[in-house]
């Protein structure tokens, strides 16, 4: 194992979660708090776990420590998830478990949790005092963004009431440069002189053109 892989290994953390008779359970997770596990926050918080209430069932083969060879076995159990910082503490809560529980085969489950968010990927979590703070608007504070808001709407519609009159004023420059200066007549003058001059070329080409 390289020294980047251990490190890697050691600043991770890591889920176990087992289950277990409901008379037996409180003993394991003593044993496993005692080896290091169930920490969060940099040692800020200890014996820390989720638990949940189900029921197991086994059926004991022969061979089998427990229980009743051939008998279905169902009780209530309790699923318990308890988070490990570090490979060296997941590895002693393993121990710690298979020491402590009373059957033979245990059922647990060990996971490696994300490690390496960067910076960009993480979102700011407000602090407790930051959370505590909050309370809603007064009606002076209400009256008052109101008022802002109202005020940024009518600025709003002011500068696009400028931009389409800009936007006027450009488009009839460009078209005074663009077209010369005509009255209505003229104008209807040269439309209909323009349609004549093709209907009259559209004639002779068909004049010109032979026939089948």
């Amino acid at each position: 194992m390289t020294e980047i892989q251990r490190t890697i290994d050691e600043t991770a953390d890591y889920k176990l979660i087992f289950y277990a008779p409901v008379d037996s359970v409180n003993r394991i997770k003593d044993a496993i708090f005692e080896v290091g596990g169930g920490v969060l926050g940099g040692g800020r918080y200890t014996r820390c776990c989720f638990s949940s209430y189900g029921t197991g069932q086994f059926r004991a083969e022969v061979g089998a420590a427990g229980g009743e060879t051939g008998v279905l076995n169902v009780r209530e159990e309790v699923k318990v998830e308890i988070l490990c910082h570090g490979k060296k503490t997941t590895k002693a809560a393993v121990r710690a478990l298979l020491h402590t529980h009373p059957l033979d085969v245990p059922a647990y489950e060990v996971y490696k949790t994300e490690f390496g968010f960067l910076p960009h990927q993480l979102v700011a979590q407000p602090t407790p005092e930051a959370r505590l703070s909050w309370r809603p608007r007064t009606q002076e504070e209400e009256k008052m963004a109101s008022e802002v808001q109202h005020k940024i709407s009518k600025q709003f519609e002011s500068a696009k009431l400028a931009a389409r009159q800009a936007a006027s004023q450009t488009v009839q420059s460009q078209e005074q440069k663009d077209v010369s200066p005509r009255s209505k007549d003229g104008n209807l003058t040269a439309i209909l002189d323009f349609l004549e001059k093709n209907s009259d070329k559209e004639s002779k080409d068909g004049e010109n053109t032979p026939s089948s």
